[in-house]
């Protein structure tokens, strides 16, 4: 039974630490944003243009899903088994 609130006492602190994560990501892409406009999306299209946008827009995204599953309530074994392959995959995509 220890074992079992130890393990739920640490859910906690994680899905804080993904919340904050998130808000930090959101305040990078609002101070940031005037700049990539002006650096990024008025060149011609290129690797390295492609590149970061992916990079840039993909984390964004996972991590925004990643909150949403963690703050939910119940989720379906199904459900869950998804989200973990989208985890994974989505570490090594990124």
């Amino acid at each position: 039974m220890s074992l079992l609130v130890t393990a739920l006492e640490s859910i906690t602190p994680t899905k804080y630490s993904t919340v904050a994560s998130l808000a930090f990501l959101v305040y990078d892409h609002a101070i940031t944003f005037d700049a990539e406009v002006a650096n990024v999306w008025n060149r011609p299209g290129s690797f390295g243009k492609i590149l970061f946008i992916w990079t840039r827009y993909f984390g964004l995204s996972s991590l925004i899903i990643a909150v949403a599953v963690s703050f939910h309530g119940s989720l379906s074994a199904k459900v869950c088994s998804g989200f973990f392959w989208w985890e994974a995959i989505s570490h090594v995509i990124s």
